[in-house]
């Protein structure tokens, strides 16, 4: 499913029922950057929640909600000229307007291969530690499972993030 765009996920496509069957069998993907420059994604993610949570509780037959836990994609942080922050913001809004959509870490302290794009291995391995721990807290019940912050501003080089609890970085 690399490089598809949130649009092409669309319930009935072929590419949503291979989404639904890794999800079976694994549980999680990351999505985000092939949307980058594009419109609308904060109503397809939250439609896209929508779905999965409708069509995995009838595959699985699970009666508790499906959460979605998504990671700030931070590849519009690279190369060599500065792009807007289209998804990140946008995975941003549909979080704080979504009860189970979780924006639980960004990529921007993470670090990228050449291709600016994906991440390195042992990049992935922290985003995959991240997401583990936000689902663990989530099925126990024990901590939220939402991010830090609840703004997120851009200027050329910098990233200004404004927090809703104390956290310790």
């Amino acid at each position: 499913l690399g490089s598809t765009r949130i649009a092409d996920l669309a319930r009935g496509s072929d590419a949503y029922a291979t989404l639904l069957d890794r999800i079976e069998r694994a549980g999680a993907f990351v999505h985000g950057p092939a949307d980058e420059g594009g419109t609308g994604y904060t109503a397809q993610l939250i439609t896209l929640a929508d779905d999965l949570d409708r069509d995995v509780r009838a595959l699985t037959g699970q009666r508790e909600r499906v959460h979605v836990f998504v990671d700030q994609t931070g590849s519009w942080t690279r190369g060599p000229t500065p792009r807007a922050p289209n998804v990140a913001l946008a995975q941003l809004a549909a979080c704080l307007e979504h009860r189970r959509i979780h924006c639980v870490t960004a990529q921007y302290d993470l670090a990228f291969h050449a291709d600016r794009l994906h991440l390195t291995p042992a990049s992935y391995r922290a985003l995959g530690e991240r997401l583990g721990a936000a689902m663990h807290a989530r099925l126990d019940r024990c901590a939220p499972a939402d991010a830090p912050y609840v703004e997120l501003a851009v200027q050329t080089d910098t990233i200004a993030l404004r927090y809703n609890r104390p956290v310790a970085l």
